[in-house]
Formats: C-alpha cells, structure tokens, sequence
C-alpha cells in the first residue's frame, strides 16, 4: 500500500486541514478584533490641530488669547536640535534606530505587567506609539488598544519620516499648565519661543511629559528637577550633549515664570466667539473656564 493511501497520510490531510482552517479563524479574528476599523493615516497628513487666535488691540498688543487647547505649531526646521533630543533621551532613546516599536522594552514591560497580575502596570511605548495614541486613538490602558497602536506605529514609521514623526508628537502632547504643544510649553514656562530654549529648559520640559502633574515645577518642584536631572543625564549617555554642556546644565537650573494668572486670557464678546476656552486656573488640567472682553472696533 502506497503511503498515499495509508491511514498515517489521512491523519496528516486531516490535521492539515484543522490546521489551515484554525489560522485563517484565528487570522480573521485578529482582523476583527484589532485591524478593523483603524484610524485612517490620512488624518495624521492633513495635520490641523485645534491653536491659539490671538487678539491684538489697534496698537498691536496682544489683549486676549482664546482656544480649546492652548497651542502654536512651529515647524519642526524650527526646533532647536538639542531641543528634540532631550525628547528622544528621555522618552525613547532608540527612536531613530526602531521602526516604531521597541522590543525589549515591550518583552520588559510584559514581564512586569505578568507580575502584577495582567493589569497593565508598565509600558514601553516609543515617541511613534505616544504620537498614535494622542492622535488617532483613546487613551485607555487596554491591550486591544496597544496592540492596535503597535500595529499603527509600524504603518506610520513606513509613511513618515522620523523628523515627521517628531513633528507631530512635539506639536501635539501635553505639558500641563494648559500648554499643548512644545512651543507653547516654552512660552507658559520660560517666557520664550522654543527656539530660544537651551539645554536645561528643553531637559525639563521634555521631563514633563510622562506625568505634566506629577513633575510640575510648580506644584512639584523636587521632582521636577529630578525629572531634569535624569534627562540631562540620558543625553549624555547618548552622546547627544558633551560633559561640558552636561555640567554646565546640571548647574544652571531653568527659571520658571510664574503660573498663568486669571486675569491673563479672556475671550471676546462676539457672540461667534463667546464658547472660546482660556486656561484660567494653571492648573495641569485641560482649560474649560470661559471669559469674556471687548476691543475697539
């Protein structure tokens, strides 16, 4: 009897089949669960984030400021280099090398997770997956949602550039005080333009990030410096600042503006305009508070 023909070969067709017909449900169940109904990429292209309208007065000086979420995009030519760093040395120092994910910090933070009894304690997510999840995806801590935000920062990193990617995550997280965005963040904090940030600012601001709350200079001030300090020190140990320019930041703490005061943003009378939002509080929630003001016609 050919082997064709035997029993033994039967049983192989058999768990052949089972087999195959296993993958394509598990494949189709993939699909349903976690690739169905992904954000389209084309919304991260025609990037038009909500930003600040400034109001000036005849004379030209500024009166009010009115916005959903307090932002000024600034190109990313515009972003002083040490300043991106500081951003890729203590958020994801490998961000120029992945493609999006980081696999042994996700092989670490699983470990971690598995120890606390699969509730998700600990992440790994590089700049790619922090900028999908602010822009394209919820914010819960589920593993639907970081399995599908792995499989978009895998599609990103084939469409985008890494300056891109930079782009949009600067412009676009959150720094507390009600500053979205790095440029704003420079002015709530520091009182400048981001491309007037040195070393020690751009350490603490990209310090902030992780937690804006926790590490506020404001209402936090030991560890915000602690935040600052490990940052400088990741852009020493990635070569990205000398030991000089190290120490030297290390001895020159940035100085912090006061917090945003009631009575610095306003929104107009227009009846067009009058569900405008201003921070008023500075505090590091999302501005909701609503005012209003005139100006000369």
């Amino acid at each position: 009897m050919s082997f064709i023909g035997s029993r033994a070969y039967r049983l192989l067709l058999g768990g052949g089949i089972l087999g195959a017909l296993a993958g394509l449900a598990a494949g189709i169940s993939f699909y349903v669960l976690f690739m169905r109904d992904l954000p389209d990429l084309r919304r991260i292209e025609d990037y038009r984030p909500a930003l600040t309208s400034v109001v000036l007065d005849r004379e030209g000086r500024l009166i009010g400021e009115l916005y959903e979420e307090r932002r000024r995009l600034v190109p990313i030519a515009e972003i002083p280099r040490h300043v991106q760093l500081a951003f890729v040395a203590g958020e994801d120092s490998s961000f120029f090398d992945h493609k999006g994910l980081d696999y042994t910090g996700i092989l670490r933070a699983a470990l971690a997770n598995l120890r606390a009894g699969g509730e998700i304690k600990q992440g790994a997510s590089t700049i790619t997956q922090q900028m999908v999840k602010g822009l394209l995806l919820s914010p819960e801590r589920t593993y639907r949602r970081k399995i599908r935000e792995m499989v978009l920062a895998r599609q990103i990193e084939e469409h985008f550039t890494k300056d891109e990617i930079l782009y949009l995550y600067v412009n676009q997280i959150y720094f507390g005080q009600g500053a979205w965005g790095i440029d704003q963040a420079a002015r709530v904090y520091f009182g400048k333009p981001v491309r007037d940030l040195g070393v020690s600012e751009s350490a603490m601001l990209a310090g902030l990030v992780q937690r804006p709350s926790d590490y506020s200079p404001y209402h936090n001030p030991d560890a915000a410096e602690r935040r600052r300090r490990y940052v400088l020190g990741r852009m020493l140990d990635n070569g990205f600042i000398d030991s000089s320019a190290h120490e030297e930041a290390l001895a020159n703490p940035p100085v912090i503006q006061g917090p945003t005061s009631p009575s610095s943003c306003a929104a107009t009378s227009s009846s067009a305009w009058a569900a405008s939002t201003c921070s008023a509080t500075g505090s590091s929630s999302r501005p909701r508070s609503t005012a209003t003001f005139s100006w000369p016609p």
